[in-house]
């Protein structure tokens, strides 16, 4: 049981990247989202904008600089949650019922010159409140965007 348990919680909590490995990341050095494609899904405004400055200041962390116009990349962010109830039966008079927010995190970035899809990470999350989700999403994000590919240009102080 313990073991089981065990894999639920480590398969749960993975991040998944791919990348195009014939692509060049050293000849990127700027982003910009991708306008009117982002797709949110059952989040509250303030959650949704959490998620994303977090996205930026992964970007920011690869040595990439946000611009308005001609990026280099296009950042596409995809935000799918949905409510989930769960309710528990135990010792005390009645079910006890909590209430969470599960989803998907997904972040694609795509070269606009060929519209194809460069680098794609996503995880699922499950949080409750406000501080479950900046603790999960940046910790998620972090283990997410240490899988970068060759030649993204990081600063010295990462370890690297």
């Amino acid at each position: 049981m313990i073991v089981l348990a065990g894999w639920l919680l480590t398969s749960c909590s993975s991040v998944h990247v791919q990348y195009d490995r014939q692509t060049d990341f050293s000849r990127y050095h700027t982003y910009a989202y991708q306008a009117g494609k982002n797709n949110i899904k059952g989040l509250q405004l303030g959650e949704s904008q959490y998620i994303i400055r977090e996205i930026d200041r992964h970007l920011r962390q690869w040595s990439l600089q946000p611009v308005r116009q001609n990026p280099d990349l296009l950042v596409k962010v995809i935000l799918n949650f949905h409510k989930r109830v769960d309710v528990y039966k135990g010792y005390t008079p009645g079910p006890r019922r909590t209430q969470s927010k599960e989803g998907k995190v997904e972040v694609r970035l795509i070269d606009p010159r060929t519209s194809r899809i460069v680098w794609n990470g996503y995880f699922y999350l499950q949080f409750a409140n406000e501080r479950e989700l900046k603790t999960y999403v940046r910790r998620k994000l972090d283990k997410m965007f240490r899988k970068m590919p060759p030649g993204i240009n990081l600063p010295s102080s990462s370890g690297k």
